[in-house]
């Protein structure tokens, strides 16, 4: 016999007393002792069981609830694990952000509102490091003086 899905409904989330509450298709509401609510994606990788966050019940509605479970289904049918998939593509999104924003640009946010010769490192080693900080290349620290 088949398993049931789409279990829970508006009523049954609104009244959910805390615990697991199981919508089918490894789709849970967690409900804490507190009443904060979240959706949570069960699944099997590399021989262990793993819960995946999908958001908070005030963010993510049931019907996305539903719509994320079943591209994590997707995935692990491909043999993706979710979680690793998800942390890749918020790497990948960092790494793009870096990419995009010039080593000039960098410094002068990081300097925004110091002196002159101040650096983010403090005023002692201001005076050290001087304006060199400028002519480095991106990925290149600057170079210690003899």
């Amino acid at each position: 016999m088949a398993r049931a899905i789409r279990r829970l409904s508006a009523v049954a989330i609104r009244n959910a007393k805390p615990g697991l509450h199981p919508d089918g298709g490894n789709l849970y509401l967690q409900v804490s002792d507190s009443g904060a609510k979240s959706w949570l994606f069960r699944y099997g990788a590399s021989g262990r069981e793993r819960w995946m966050g999908l958001g908070s019940l005030i963010t993510v509605s049931l019907a996305e609830a539903r719509e994320e479970a079943l591209q994590c289904r997707s995935q692990r049918l491909k043999g993706v694990d979710p979680i690793e998939a998800r942390r890749a593509a918020r790497g990948q999104q960092t790494l793009d952000a870096a990419k995009a924003i010039t080593f000039r640009k960098c410094a002068e946010r990081g300097t925004q509102g110091q002196g002159a010769r101040e650096s983010i490192r403090g005023d002692s080693q201001a005076a050290a490091l001087g304006t060199r900080g400028e002519t480095c290349r991106a990925g290149e620290a600057p170079r210690r003086r003899p």
